[in-house]
């Protein structure tokens, strides 16, 4: 290098110097009037030190490289914004997209404080209780879901059919239904004439397959009536309810029909075809229909709104289900045989034996599945 040049370098770096340490004076300054107007805050005067630290620094340094050629803006690799951290990565949300985890869990608050929530799993269910055979048992008809899509399987033993006359009000003598159907239809017209309504009777009750395929062909709008094999009538578990004083459209509206309707539920009744589900049963409005599903299913069912169709599937979903009436507690199960078994809760029930003494009972729901009802 040549000599006159390196000391030219010198002279300009010493003419420099001076300016550096005014401006090195001016930043004490400022410093110390700060500290005073901050009440020497320890914090305040280490960011205040560490802030001039680093300009006099970045001064110098800027001095040393003044000659140097300046480095290239860095550009941003894109490959790299996946190693980002999750507080770096922006969301794919704007503020008022962000989704809300308690707005987006549903209401599981029950009806009534008489029923609970699941117990446990189906598949804790499983394998923690013993498995009965379906052959050992008789499942009951009383879940069993018919409607215009479900057929009726298996027809009803007529052992379990009992003349409805003379214990209930009937159109005549030939009129049956299911035992237990005919207990609860009795059970519920001798409530309805303590109440004033002595003008209720049964009008129709079971009805043969060849006797449904009759009605059907001969009733001219068929949302009142199902096709022979899909009709509730040829199970014995329902029953059309009617008022002397007129026929199956004067029970429209009347103080009888809505009577039926609110207490049907207290003796294990429901009201089948209500004005307000007629796009789920696919029938049409029906007031004199009830059909019997037993006492602890028809509460459940009323306090939900739920119409059998819906019952079965809010049962197949959940699985498991408890409810308390009266002080008795009911544990509810759906489920799906396996190789011709079902599970019962063993700290319920300990024997088969317990299904004919009435700890328990099954029902074939005529969707795959089967619900166990115990109670204690």
């Amino acid at each position: 290098m040549n000599p006159n040049t390196n000391r030219k370098q010198k002279r300009a770096r010493l003419r420099t110097l001076p300016k550096v340490i005014i401006a090195t004076l001016i930043l004490l300054t400022a410093y110390f009037i700060w500290s005073l107007i901050t009440n020497g805050s320890p914090e305040i005067l280490t960011a205040a030190s560490e802030a001039v630290s680093t300009s006099i620094r970045n001064n110098i340094r800027a001095r040393s490289t003044s000659n140097t050629t300046p480095n290239p803006t860095p550009q941003t690799n894109p490959q790299l914004t996946s190693q980002l951290t999750p507080e770096q990565t922006p969301s794919p949300y704007s503020e008022s997209q962000t989704p809300n985890s308690e707005s987006q869990t549903p209401n599981s608050e029950s009806p009534s404080s008489t029923l609970q929530p699941p117990l446990l799993s189906y598949s804790e269910f499983r394998i923690t209780n013993p498995l009965i055979s379906l052959n050992e048992i008789t499942p009951t008809p009383y879940l069993k879901l018919v409607n215009r899509t479900l057929s009726i399987q298996n027809p009803i033993n007529a052992d379990y059919l009992v003349n409805v006359w003379p214990d209930s009000p009937a159109r005549d003598s030939s009129v049956l239904l299911h035992a237990t159907a005919s207990a609860a239809i009795r059970d519920l017209l001798a409530e309805a004439r303590n109440t004033g309504f002595s003008g209720l009777y049964v009008a129709d009750g079971y009805r043969t397959h060849n006797e449904q395929a009759h009605l059907f062909a001969n009733i001219a709008d068929k949302t009142y009536v199902m096709p022979a094999g899909h009709s509730e009538h040829q199970l014995g578990l329902a029953a059309d309810i009617l008022s002397v004083d007129g026929n199956f459209n004067g029970m429209r509206g009347t103080a009888e029909a809505q009577w039926l309707a609110e207490n049907a539920p207290r003796f294990g009744l429901i009201l089948r075809y209500p004005y307000d589900k007629q796009d789920i049963t696919q029938v049409a409005y029906e007031p004199w229909h009830f059909r019997y599903v037993g006492r602890v299913h028809a509460f459940i069912m009323g306090e939900y709104g739920f119409v059998l169709e819906e019952y079965i599937e809010f049962l197949r979903e959940r699985e498991t289900y408890e409810a308390e009436i009266d002080g008795k507690t009911y544990l509810i199960i759906y489920q799906r045989p396996e190789n011709g078994k079902i599970s019962v809760p063993e700290h319920w029930v300990h024997t088969v034996s317990d299904a004919i003494e009435g700890t328990f009972t099954v029902s074939d729901a005529n969707t795959g599945g089967y619900i166990v009802t115990v109670w204690r």
